[in-house]
């Protein structure tokens, strides 16, 4: 279900009248095609109570860029029903993880990732902010070779919002010269928090969790936001 006031608040988090002078990536969704290796891995988690999978997957999917700790907690707590203890909540995070790596290693890059990172490297320092654990992140992104790309490379257990203003401190810029690039709502009220641009990566074989927002702050990879540069803070 989407806020009557998303419209505005996506525009407001949107454009400015001059690029921005950091770009900071989310990483499942944005750099890579692995948000579905994640719905799997959580599918798999808790395939032991079959009557409440499409609860759970479900919830995962709507949250998508929250800690994966904070929905563990959030499925016993509202689905499950049942306590869960920090080393229960460790064990399955520990599993997740041992789950996805694999796959997150050889899965594709979102099109046009690539090229944006070669190309936008060299212009402007690149950040990455994700959901994931901050050392299993960099570990992924180690291993991908895309590490010398970024200056910084940040994930859970701080929260996004927290995230993206540390790179705008680190940067020694305002918050509104700052975009984020991010594919669910979780990662815009990031943006909103901190007070940053954010443009949308929505998947055109999927559901548009940012409906019913126009397409001006919408593109369906980095090939488009590559393409669609100049014309988005000129829109503004």
């Amino acid at each position: 279900m989407v806020s009557s006031s998303l419209r505005g608040r996506l525009r407001e988090a949107g454009t400015r009248s001059e690029p921005p002078k950091v770009v900071v990536l989310d990483c499942d969704g944005v750099i890579l095609e692995s948000v579905d290796i994640k719905t799997w891995a959580f599918r798999k988690l808790f395939e032991a109570d079959p009557e409440f999978l499409d609860q759970i997957v479900s919830l995962h999917i709507r949250l998508g860029g929250t800690s994966r700790y904070k929905k563990f907690e959030l499925v016993y707590r509202d689905i499950l029903r049942r306590p869960l203890s920090d080393s229960e909540s460790q064990a399955l995070g520990r599993e997740f993880s041992r789950l996805v790596v694999a796959e997150m290693l050889t899965c594709p890059m979102v099109e046009g990732a690539l090229a944006f990172l070669e190309a936008f490297s060299g212009r402007c320092p690149l950040f990455i902010v994700s959901g994931t654990p901050e050392e299993e992140l960099r570990e992924i992104v180690a291993a991908r070779g895309l590490s010398r790309f970024f200056r910084g490379t940040y994930g859970a257990p701080r929260g996004k919002a927290e995230l993206l203003s540390l790179v705008a401190r680190e940067s020694r810029c305002p918050s509104d010269s700052v975009l984020y690039v991010g594919d669910s709502q979780g990662d815009l009220e990031s943006a909103i928090q901190a007070q940053v641009r954010f443009v949308a990566r929505v998947r055109p074989d999927r559901l548009d969790p940012f409906e019913p927002v126009d397409g001006s702050h919408k593109v369906r990879d980095l090939a488009e936001l590559s393409a669609r540069w100049p014309e988005l803070w000129a829109a503004s």
